[in-house]
């Protein structure tokens, strides 16, 4: 998670505590592994997507369902998230997020949203965070082929509750799209809105060096 400090990182430079050039720590982290196993490593080693002046929770894993939308649909996902070791608290949770919106002839019988990476604006785990309004927002292209059924991928941009992350769009048995002119691409977008509930979710003690 990096240094818990209000300061951004150009005043973190100017105090010769981060390396802006580098995106690292010039000296070990204070709150050690509590930020993981690096102890110089600034927002996981990611300083173009990610900033972190308050030293928020970050909760990482999936999003998996269905998309249909044909100018209008809905889409129904299941998610498993999870946080670092922060302070000797480690928090998971698993829910459902339902929503309906738009799309570009979107039918996507297995959508996936992999490598999520969620900020929740919080100092502890905390799995209600995630419990509130739902928006997924995705784009992503596929070879126009004969086999319906060919993989899909793009970014995709997903609010939950306090939530807010970015991650991986992967479809699998597609049979929608709209082909982009003459091209041999198909492009695949969608953005529905609705509420995410959290089923089951737990903080527990951990030890920061697992």
């Amino acid at each position: 998670m990096g240094l818990q400090t209000t300061m951004r990182v150009s005043a973190l430079a100017l105090l010769g505590i981060c390396g802006v050039a580098s995106a690292h720590y010039v000296e070990s982290d204070p709150i050690g592994l509590a930020g993981g196993v690096n102890t110089y490593a600034y927002v996981s080693n990611n300083p173009v997507l990610w900033v972190d002046p308050t030293g928020t929770v970050k909760w990482r894993g999936s999003l998996s369902g269905s998309v249909a939308t044909f100018g209008v649909g809905a889409g129904y996902f299941n998610f498993a998230l999870h946080t670092d070791c922060i302070n000797g608290q480690r928090g998971t949770a698993q829910g459902i997020a339902v929503g309906s919106g738009v799309g570009i002839q979107t039918l996507e019988f297995g959508a996936s949203l992999n490598a999520m990476e969620f900020e929740d604006n919080d100092l502890a785990p905390n799995p209600a965070n995630l419990q509130g309004a739902f928006v997924a927002t995705a784009l992503g292209f596929r070879l126009a082929t004969y086999n319906p059924s060919f993989l899909s991928q793009g970014v995709a941009d997903v609010i939950l509750g306090n939530a807010r992350g970015t991650g991986q769009l992967q479809t699998m048995q597609s049979v929608s799209g709209r082909r982009i002119g003459r091209s041999p691409l198909i492009i695949n977008a969608f953005s529905i809105a609705g509420s995410s509930t959290v089923l089951q979710g737990q903080v527990e003690n951990c030890s920061c060096s697992k």
